[in-house]
């Protein structure tokens, strides 16, 4: 077989957002189709990702094996993709008998309730045992805020199986760790978090809302063309993407009402692929605390800086350059990382704004 070069034009490394997408399609793919022996590296001109496969696929076939991954499971998405299939199904026959109670006048307005309330806990426990199979993570709860000795119980439950598939015990080490806990007792987390709650946003809640929405149309649109931005975006981002700073005084209306957030303003294929490269950083213990890897306090900012590099590399050769100690310096020194296949570092200051976390524009530094 001849190995294939494949460009992701959508992608742009200096965006925070795309370049973790980057990471999820190298993952997911390393993951689902290790046949593939699938590497990444970066066109120095235009600063876009390139896929190096070992077979020739069209861009339909790789955004399908990627949409599967993320809707089925990374390994074996097979009866993941089927949960899936029962929980769509059974969400049409509630809507279409709410329609048809709504006509039915003989029905008292309690007994509608009760039915429809029998609907959806029947479907909440169908969108548990698809992502049971699908994201077991996303099951844990709507938020990273799990006490320690929680916490501590699934670390050691999902050590207990990395030997045959690590799978989980990277998530695991990438939401939170058990080392280190706050003054409610509560796992310190990933610095990729950027909400936890409040004005209704939580961080996995939201992972759980895309994977509901998402489309392989979603995926294509994502790696193959300019980001128009055409998604829904209420509930819908994790605000890795700097656009997503609209500061509320700079804003035409209130966003909380906007109707246009239902419609446009975000990328959701970008966003997933995003979350599925969170376990190429986990979360991991210091002498005072736990530190994410790439981030970095840097003149009392948290920082997170990564790197662009020209020759192709696999899964595991990203996640040493991605951990390089050189990156998290204040001034990188770029004939130490040139040899490395570095030509590129960017960096982006995490700040909070009212109730919300944000990254701004990298830079490169």
């Amino acid at each position: 077989m001849n190995s294939s070069l494949c460009p992701l034009p959508g992608l742009d490394g200096t965006n925070p957002l795309a370049f973790l997408a980057s990471l999820g399609v190298l993952r997911l793919l390393t993951l689902a189709r290790p046949e593939l022996e699938p590497q990444l590296s970066w066109d120095k001109g235009c600063q876009r990702p390139v896929l190096k496969l070992r077979n020739v696929l069209t861009q339909d076939e790789i955004s399908q094996i990627l949409w599967s991954s993320l809707i089925g499971g990374p390994n074996d998405c097979g009866a993941g993709l089927k949960a899936r299939e029962v929980l769509s199904s059974r969400q049409n026959q509630r809507e279409a008998a709410e329609k048809e109670m709504k006509k039915d006048k003989s029905l008292s307005s309690a007994d509608r309730k009760k039915r429809l309330e029998a609907y959806d806990a029947e479907l909440s426990e169908l969108q548990k045992r698809w992502l049971g199979l699908a994201a077991p993570h996303l099951n844990f709860g709507p938020d990273t805020k799990f006490q320690m000795t929680v916490y501590r119980s699934w670390e050691l439950a999902a050590k207990d199986v990395s030997a045959s598939d690590r799978t989980q015990a990277d998530v695991i080490a990438s939401l939170c760790s058990s080392a280190h806990g706050d003054e409610e007792g509560f796992a310190a987390d990933t610095d990729f978090r950027t909400v936890r709650g409040a004005g209704h946003q939580h961080f996995l809640g939201i992972m759980v809302n895309q994977l509901i929405e998402l489309q392989p149309q979603h995926v294509q649109k994502t790696l193959f063309a300019p980001w128009q931005y055409d998604d829904p975006l209420e509930a819908l981002s994790l605000r890795w993407d700097p656009l997503d700073d609209v500061r509320y005084a700079l804003r035409w209306g209130n966003p909380s009402g906007d109707p246009l957030r239902k419609k446009q303003g975000n990328m959701i294929a970008a966003n997933t692929l995003a979350a599925a490269a969170l376990p190429c950083f986990p979360v991991v213990p210091t002498d005072d605390g736990v530190a994410t890897t790439g981030f970095s306090k840097i003149n009392r900012a948290t920082c997170w800086s990564w790197p662009l590099w020209d020759g192709f590399l696999n899964l595991d050769c990203v996640r040493s350059l991605l951990a390089h100690h050189e990156l998290q310096k204040d001034e990188p020194d770029h004939r130490q990382l040139s040899p490395m296949g570095i030509f590129g570092v960017f960096r982006t200051e995490r700040f909070t704004q009212g109730k919300f976390r944000n990254f701004t524009p990298a830079e490169a530094v």
